[in-house]
């Protein structure tokens, strides 16, 4: 029994060596993943979710053997990568195989967070969400159940495909397709959804004359202000109405181009702001507003174009006049402001109501700061809305229907050339209006809310404004060059989701509309020819759209 005892001890000790030795293999083929601290914006009592996410994410995603964290690597001092050949290099540097960061941002009780994870042998993965905060610790706990699937490859772990193509449908962004268009990343490659295919984002920078989905007009001999689409006439078919400095114009398109239908005479001391389009009397037909400056005092018409002909139904309206999709149907509304006292505008706007002839302010609409019905949109966003504004340095102001006030641009947006000047006489003085000290407004380029690329997701529409000599003189709003950006809110403030490719000359009016009739809607944009700094009296006017849905 005791020699049979120390054959036993003896094949144990032999089979525990095996087992460490195994073990210890196992433990150096096993890969390392190092996770970065997240960055954080929101309030400073969560601050401590940066260090906490990491710490999380260093349990979830270890497989005993298989992948484990790194030791020894002190993360505090370590910045993300902005690439991915920089999380390459990071990793390389490291001696890991895999980084993992992200980044989380809190407003009120709302979160949004992504991750991603990068190897240095070229595999990657990445994840982004909107939660409530108390869904957090379960995006994380999926997330890195999804890593174990998709990346290390776990049996019994990762998505279903339903989901990775759900998911995947998420993190896409998407937009307009064709060669009109980039998307808002960085990367531009074929499969971003965009259509955009080139090896460098910088080629083909802007679009030729002969892009497929693009169509030009003939040119106008004549600059523009605002452009409209809609069916005047009561046809069935639209008809495109320019606004000039004095004269109104209706053409509709046909053959490839825009024939001319009627002029309509402005006079000469009127100062138009904006043309609008909307059926006031839901009889399918639509009226035009237009709205304007004279005589230091507002100035509005409701114009019909039945028949194929101009005529006044409201005329010498005593306050500025727009039409805005506003909530909680975002059916086009007649909106209306008088003149302020101290500033130009009223605080406040008014939900407006024609009838015989004749315009009535009715309930008032809840506005925020800056607003007035020129320089505001409402954007949809689910059961809610934001408020977009641009303030009169042209920033674009990000508001929640509370009307707090979320986010701000450094960029400037819609700038147009449109100017007013007036009076600012101080509240009080006894300044007479002719002694008063001279201020200028500039009345912006409209924002368009438009649901284009997802489902019940809304994009802004906005052009950017592209000046050198408009950074350094501020009265300086004739461009050489515009883009229309699509902006969308990400929980933080509004990021870009895609742009056309580069426009020649100054853009003074956008829209999207169906104006070839073909049953199919395009972006429609209005553009002033650029003849040069020292060329504006001849400066001319065409229209350009891009078919979305290429």
């Amino acid at each position: 029994m005791a020699r049979i005892s120390t054959v036993s001890r003896i094949l144990m000790i032999a089979a525990f060596t095996i087992l460490l030795f195994a073990a210890q293999a196992a433990a150096q083929d096993a890969k390392t993943y190092l996770v970065l601290p997240f960055e954080y914006n929101g309030p400073g009592k969560y601050q401590y979710f940066s260090k906490a996410f990491q710490a999380d994410l260093n349990n979830r995603l270890e497989w005993g053997g298989h992948y484990v964290p790194a030791q020894n690597i002190d993360t505090s001092k370590l910045t993300h990568p902005t690439s991915e050949s920089g999380a390459i290099q990071m990793a390389d540097q490291l001696g890991v195989d895999y980084i993992v960061w992200g980044d989380i941002s809190i407003i009120d009780k709302d979160s949004t967070v992504s991750m991603q994870m990068q190897g240095k042998n070229g595999g990657k993965w990445s994840n982004k969400g909107q939660m409530p905060m108390d869904k957090i610790a379960g995006w994380l706990k999926q997330s890195a159940n999804a890593i174990m699937g998709d990346v290390y490859q776990r049996p019994g772990y990762g998505q279903s495909a339903e989901e990775k193509a759900e998911a995947q449908n998420l993190r896409q962004p998407s937009g307009p397709k064709g060669a009109n268009f980039l998307s808002g990343d960085s990367n531009n490659a074929p499969d971003n959804n965009y259509g955009v295919k080139t090896l460098n984002p910088q080629f083909r920078y802007e679009g030729g004359v002969e892009t497929p989905g693009r169509w030009r007009s003939q040119t106008f001999r004549y600059p523009s202000l605002n452009m409209v689409v809609g069916d005047g006439d009561g046809d069935g078919k639209n008809e495109v109405f320019i606004l000039a400095k004095h004269k109104l114009f209706a053409y509709r398109y046909d053959n490839g181009k825009l024939s001319p239908l009627k002029t309509y005479e402005l006079s000469k001391t009127y100062q138009s702001f904006r043309l609008s389009i909307i059926d006031l009397d839901r009889d399918g037909t639509q009226e035009l507003i237009l709205s304007g400056y004279k005589d230091e005092l507002p100035l509005s018409y409701i114009l019909s174009f039945k028949g194929g002909n101009f005529k006044i139904l409201a005329d010498r309206v005593r306050m500025f006049l727009s039409v805005l999709k506003l909530p909680p149907t975002f059916r086009p509304m007649l909106v209306a402001q008088k003149k302020g006292h101290r500033e130009f505008f009223d605080k406040y706007m008014y939900d407006a109501i024609y009838s015989n002839g004749s315009v009535e302010t009715g309930n008032r609409i809840a506005t925020a700061a800056f607003s007035n019905i020129f320089n505001t949109c409402y954007l949809p966003e689910g059961d809610s809305y934001k408020i977009a504004v641009l303030n009169d340095s042209r920033r674009l102001l990000t508001y929640a229907s509370s009307l707090e006030r979320q986010a701000g641009t450094q960029e400037s947006y819609n700038t147009s050339g449109i100017e007013v000047e007036y009076e600012d006489k101080p509240l009080g003085s006894s300044v007479s209006p002719t002694k008063g000290l001279d201020s200028y407004l500039y009345i912006p380029i409209r924002m368009v809310a438009a649901n284009l690329t997802q489902k019940d997701k809304f994009e802004l529409l906005v052009n950017k404004d592209i000046t050198v000599a408009g950074t350094v003189l501020d009265r300086f709003h004739k461009f050489a060059q515009g883009e229309i950006h699509a902006l969308v809110w990400d929980g933080v403030g509004m990021n870009l989701a895609w742009k056309t490719r580069r426009i020649k000359g100054t853009v003074v009016d956008y829209a999207v509309v169906d104006l070839n009739n073909d049953g199919k809607k395009q972006l429609a944009i209005l553009v002033n020819t650029y003849p040069g700094n020292l060329g504006f009296s001849a400066r001319k006017t065409i229209v350009v759209t891009y078919e979305l849905d290429l």
